[in-house]
């Protein structure tokens, strides 16, 4: 599908930064990742959301997230978090297209330590 280009463009992003990224394959692992490895942001599908939402409200959570949402959420009707930020894939993907590129350096290169 779709979201497979999402994902697999998010998780390379992250890796050439070095930053950690995190698959859930179910909702019910979400606690003990939050509670372990309170995450940057979240990169959710829209069908997940308004249960992602509960989880964060329910927990009483007061770390700030930023959830970047992958499909329409337009039609959804979501409560207002103070403590949560939502972004659209969409808005960052064009954001992206615009800013300065950032050159990384060629994997192979190492600077020794002495």
């Amino acid at each position: 599908t779709n979201d497979s280009a999402e994902f697999v463009i998010a998780d390379l992003a992250l890796a050439s930064h070095s930053i950690p990224s995190f698959t859930l394959s179910s909702l019910s692992l979400l606690s003990p990742v939050l509670d372990s490895h309170p995450p940057s942001a979240i990169i959710t599908q829209a069908s997940l959301l308004p249960q992602l939402l509960e989880h964060i409200y329910d927990s009483n959570e007061s770390n700030h997230h930023t959830i970047v949402v992958v499909g329409d959420i337009d039609s959804l009707n979501l409560p207002r978090l103070n403590n949560v930020k939502i972004m659209r894939w969409e808005d960052l993907e064009r954001q992206g297209t615009s800013i300065e590129k950032v050159t990384l350096p060629t994997p192979g290169l190492y600077l020794p330590l002495l």
